[in-house]
C-alpha cells in the first residue's frame, strides 16, 4: 500500500517538475503544447491507478464551485463565436480541474514533497533566466521576451515565480537546521529573477501577498529563528535583480527598453502611457460586458469580438489585443456575471479552507497556498495568468493543496468518477497532440514565410488548418500566401467559410477584400475594406487599397481624398 502511495505521489511530483521546464523549440508556440502533454500524461496514469484501486474521489468545499465554473465554461461553447478556437482554453481549464482533484486526493504529508520539487523546478528555470539576463546562457532557449527561462515570456516567468516564492519561504521556515541555507538560496534566485523580468504587475502581486507571508512566518514559529535569514535572502535577491542587463539587442526578445532599470520600471507606472493601453481596453470591454451581461460572449471569443468595441483606440492594421490584461474582466466578458460570480465563489471557498487551517500542523502549507493564489490573482488584475499552462498549473495546485486539507471524512468511493476522469484526460492528451502538430506546421510555415517561399507557406498553413482551426494566424497566413501567389480565386474560397468566425478581424477583412477585388467582386471587396476601416482609426494600407478600388469603379472624388491622406 505504501509503495502504491509513493508511486501516486511520484506522478504528481513529476508534473510539478516537468511542466515548468518543458518546451520544444520546433513549434510556433514552443511552450503550450509540450507543457500540456507532460502535465496530462502522468495525470492519465494517476487517474487510472485511482480507478483500479477503487480510491475515494475528493469531495471538499472547493470541488463544487470548481465543477460549476468548469461547467459554465463548457456550455459557453454553445454561443462562442468560434468553438474550435476556444478549444485550447477548455483544454487548459479541464486539465487544471483534474489536477485539482488529483492533488486534493492526497494526504497532507505529501505537501512537503510537492513543495520541494516545485520550488526546485521553478528555481531551475529562474537560474536559466538569470543566465539569459547576464548573456551567459549555455544554450538558446526560445522566448518572446527575455529573460524568461523555460517559460516563453518574461511576464509568464514572473507569474510563475511569484506563485513559487510563498512555497520557498515555507520551506525555509520548516526546514531542519542547516538545510535552510539551500532554501534561502532558492529565495535569492527567485527574488532576483523576478526583479530582472521588470514585470510591474508581478511585483505588485508579491507585495500584495506579503501579509500572508507575515502570517506564515509568525504561525510557523520562525519569526525569531528564521526572519534574519529571510531578510538577508531578500536583500541578496534585490542585489541580484539590480545587476545591469547584458542581453544583446534582439528586437522583441530584448528586455523592455522602457524598463531597463528597476527605477525606470517603477517610474513607468505613473508615466503617460504607463498602463500600455490597459485602461482603454478595460473601458471598452465594459461596453462588451454591457451587451452580454449574463452569459458573456463565450469562451475564447473576447479577442474575436473586442475590435468591434475598440473604436480605433488600440486596434491597428497590424495588430489587435488578444487578451484584456485582466483575468477578472476576461472571465466576466466571456462567461458573464454568472461566470465571474462562480469564479469568485471558488476563491471564497479556498479562503474559507485557509481560515479553518490558520492554526495547527497545516498552518504553514495552507498559508503558502493562499499566498500563492493571492499573488497570481493580484497580478491577474494586470496580466493574463489563465492564458498559459504553468501559471494555470500552479493556480490549481494551490487550490488542490487547500482542498486536501478539508478532505477528511467527506470523501466517498469513486471508481466511476476516476474512470471518467481518466477517459477525459486521455481525450485532453489527444487534443494536445493535435495542438502540437498544429504548432509544428505553423513553425515550418512561418519559417518559409521569412524565406518568401509562398507555395510552402500556403501548403503548410492549409495542413495546419486541417489539424484544427486552433489559432487565427493560420487563416491569415494561408490567405496572405494565396494572394501573394496570385491565386485569388483560391483565396476567396479559403476566406469565405471563415468570414462568420472572424467578423471584426482587420487582417482577415483586408486579405479577403484583396482576393475579391482581384476576382472582379468589387462591391463585396469595397464592403470588406470599409468594414476594416471602421474598426481602425486610420490605416495607410487600407486607405490605399480602397482608393485603388474606387478609381477602378469610377468613384474618383473619394479616392483622391483617401490618396491625399496617404
Amino acid at each position: 500500500m505504501n509503495q502504491t502511495s509513493n508511486s501516486d505521489r511520484a506522478l504528481i511530483t513529476l508534473i510539478l517538475v516537468a511542466v515548468p521546464l518543458a518546451y520544444w523549440p520546433y513549434l510556433k508556440d514552443y511552450t503550450l503544447a509540450p507543457k500540456l502533454l507532460v502535465w496530462q500524461i502522468p495525470l492519465i496514469f494517476y487517474a487510472s491507478r485511482q480507478m483500479l484501486a477503487s480510491r475515494s474521489f475528493p469531495n471538499n468545499p472547493i470541488i463544487l464551485p470548481a465543477t460549476t465554473y468548469l461547467f459554465l465554461n463548457a456550455i459557453s461553447f454553445g454561443w462562442a463565436t468560434d468553438p474550435v478556437a476556444a478549444l485550447a482554453e477548455l483544454i487548459k481549464l479541464l486539465t487544471g480541474f483534474i489536477f485539482l482533484c488529483a492533488v486534493s486526493s492526497r494526504d497532507p504529508e505529501d505537501h512537503d514533497t510537492f513543495a520541494t520539487y516545485l520550488v526546485l523546478a521553478v528555481a531551475g528555470s529562474a537560474i536559466l533566466g538569470i543566465l539569459q539576463y547576464l548573456d551567459l546562457s549555455p544554450w538558446r532557449i526560445p522566448s518572446a521576451g527575455l529573460p524568461s527561462g523555460t517559460l516563453g515570456f518574461r511576464n509568464i516567468a514572473a507569474m510563475v515565480t511569484i506563485q513559487a516564492i510563498p512555497f520557498a519561504v515555507w520551506k525555509v521556515l520548516r526546514s531542519e537546521r542547516g538545510s535552510e541555507i539551500g532554501w534561502s538560496i532558492c529565495v535569492v534566485v527567485l527574488v532576483g529573477f523576478l526583479l530582472q523580468t521588470r514585470t510591474r504587475g508581478a511585483w505588485i502581486g508579491l507585495a500584495g501577498t506579503s501579509v500572508f507571508g507575515l502570517v506564515l512566518i509568525y504561525t510557523s514559529g520562525g519569526l525569531a529563528r528564521r526572519w534574519r535569514i529571510l531578510v538577508f535572502s531578500g536583500i541578496l535577491g534585490i542585489g541580484l535583480g539590480t545587476l545591469p542587463s547584458q542581453i544583446n539587442k534582439m528586437g522583441p526578445q530584448d528586455i523592455d527598453e522602457k524598463k531597463t532599470e528597476i527605477s525606470d520600471a517603477l517610474g513607468s507606472v505613473l508615466a503617460p502611457g504607463g498602463d500600455r493601453g490597459r485602461l482603454v481596453v478595460w473601458g471598452q470591454t465594459l461596453s462588451m460586458m454591457a451587451d452580454y451581461p449574463v452569459n458573456g460572449v463565450g469562451l475564447g471569443s473576447w479577442s474575436i469580438q473586442y475590435p468591434k468595441y475598440d473604436e480605433g483606440k488600440t486596434v491597428t492594421f497590424d495588430a489587435a489585443p488578444s487578451r484584456p490584461h485582466n483575468d477578472f474582466i476576461w472571465i466576466a466578458s466571456e462567461l458573464g456575471l454568472v461566470g465571474l460570480i462562480t469564479f469568485l465563489w471558488m476563491l471564497i471557498a479556498a479562503a474559507c479552507v485557509w481560515r479553518k487551517n490558520r492554526s495547527g500542523s497545516n498552518t504553514g502549507v495552507s498559508t503558502a497556498a493562499i499566498a500563492s493564489l493571492a499573488a497570481v490573482l493580484i497580478h491577474g488584475c494586470f496580466s493574463f495568468p489563465r492564458d498559459r499552462a504553468t501559471p494555470t498549473l500552479l493556480f490549481w495546485f494551490a487550490l488542490g493543496i487547500l482542498g486536501s486539507l478539508s478532505r477528511g471524512s467527506e470523501t466517498f468511493r469513486g471508481r466511476t468518477r476516476w474512470a471518467v476522469t481518466s477517459a477525459c484526460t486521455v481525450l485532453l492528451a489527444l487534443l494536445s497532440t493535435r495542438l502540437l502538430a498544429f504548432e509544428a506546421l505553423m513553425h515550418q510555415a512561418t519559417s518559409f514565410e521569412r524565406q518568401g517561399n509562398w507555395n510552402k507557406v500556403a501548403s503548410l498553413s492549409a495542413q495546419a488548418l486541417e489539424t484544427g482551426r486552433l489559432h487565427p494566424e493560420a487563416i491569415h497566413l494561408r490567405g496572405y500566401a494565396l494572394n501573394k501567389l496570385g491565386k485569388y480565386a483560391d483565396a476567396v474560397e479559403h476566406y469565405a467559410p471563415h468570414q462568420e468566425l472572424r467578423p471584426h478581424d482587420v487582417q482577415f477583412l483586408n486579405g479577403y477584400a484583396i482576393a475579391l477585388h482581384n476576382t472582379g467582386s468589387t462591391a463585396e471587396a469595397e464592403q470588406r475594406y470599409r468594414q476594416a476601416r471602421n474598426i481602425v482609426a486610420r490605416s495607410i494600407d487600407l486607405d490605399y487599397n480602397l482608393a485603388t478600388l474606387l478609381i477602378q469603379t469610377n468613384q474618383p472624388e473619394e479616392a483622391i481624398e483617401l490618396l491625399e491622406n496617404v
